[in-house]
């Protein structure tokens, strides 16, 4: 789900090979281009040894596939919770040990990490790209940018670098800025789910859900397991003054989710605006609220549904 954000989490990571053409990027500072720069702890007590491979492993090609795990959640490390990545402890590649380690919140051990394994990968972009994930995982931001950066600078493709910055400028809440990135892809030869799926996002926070819609249909007919996706195209519809095509999307997302105070929102709304108010009362009593301005809300809500029962 998304929050707009996104989380999104739910935010991607599409593998590709490197381009020929290599634009030049300009760093404000230093350079992120040694171990010096980055390297906040000693990483004599890590050994090759501490890997299940070897740590020149070559892991560019590695493919995620897990039973239950969405299709965009399967071409992307930047949606992937603790919880998937110990589900798929298989994976053995040394740069997704380094990158399990910055989700489940063990800032040190990741970057003793990445430090021992930047002599063999530090010329190579994927290196910087799991970099990049691993600081937006931790809410570090302008590293997350320097590294993605850095990675385009060694020949990653264009449209990759671009979806992964969009997605920094998202959890930022600078939808601007992530709009310009995504838009000026274009849309016609775009394929990579992920790209899809974030530029549908753009298009409907700024209120434009037709557009968005039709770049949703090239996911939804592909694959309809995708909560995100689902819940993107059930609040379009909504937004589009059209409730029952709302719910038809709505209704499929998993109900775990529905908890979630976004989630459980635009449900609750779709279901109030289909006359059913008893139903979006009992979704509305299972949103978990954090926020002063949530509870807030939700209390109006509540007022709000109770009056028309």
């Amino acid at each position: 789900m998304i929050k707009f954000i996104t989380p999104i989490i739910f935010l991607f990571l599409a593998f590709s090979c490197s381009s020929n053409l290599k634009e030049e990027v300009t760093f404000k500072g230093k350079e992120p281009s040694s171990l010096d720069v980055y390297s906040e702890k000693k990483i004599d007590q890590i050994s090759e040894s501490d890997f299940s491979v070897d740590p020149r492993y070559k892991f560019e090609d590695e493919r995620f596939s897990k039973k239950g795990m969405s299709f965009i959640q399967s071409e992307s490390m930047l949606r992937l919770g603790y919880d998937e990545f110990k589900s798929i402890s298989s994976i053995s590649g040394p740069l997704t040990k380094a990158l399990r380690e910055c989700v489940s919140g063990d800032k040190k051990k990741a970057y003793q990490y990445f430090d021992y394994l930047f002599k063999y990968y530090h010329l190579k972009s994927n290196y910087w790209i799991y970099r990049g994930n691993c600081s937006l995982h931790l809410k570090e931001y302008e590293r997350s940018i320097r590294f993605y950066l850095k990675a385009k600078n060694l020949g990653a493709k264009k449209e990759l670098i671009n979806n992964n910055l969009a997605v920094v400028y998202i959890k930022r809440g600078n939808m601007l800025k992530a709009k310009k990135l995504l838009l000026e892809l274009g849309d016609q030869n775009i394929r990579g789910n992920s790209i899809l799926f974030n530029q549908a996002l753009v298009y409907t926070s700024f209120g434009y859900f037709k557009k968005s819609q039709s770049i949703l249909a090239k996911i939804l007919e592909k694959n309809f397991s995708d909560d995100d996706v689902l819940f993107l195209a059930g609040k379009n519809y909504l937004n589009l003054s059209d409730p029952v095509s709302a719910l038809g999307f709505l209704e499929r997302i998993s109900q775990s989710k529905l908890s979630r105070f976004d989630y459980g929102l635009v449900y609750a709304r779709a279901l109030f605006e289909n006359n059913n108010s008893q139903k979006a009362l009992a979704i509305l009593s299972r949103v978990k609220m954090v926020s002063p301005i949530e509870r807030e809300t939700l209390s109006k809500l509540r007022e709000k549904y109770r009056e028309v029962n």
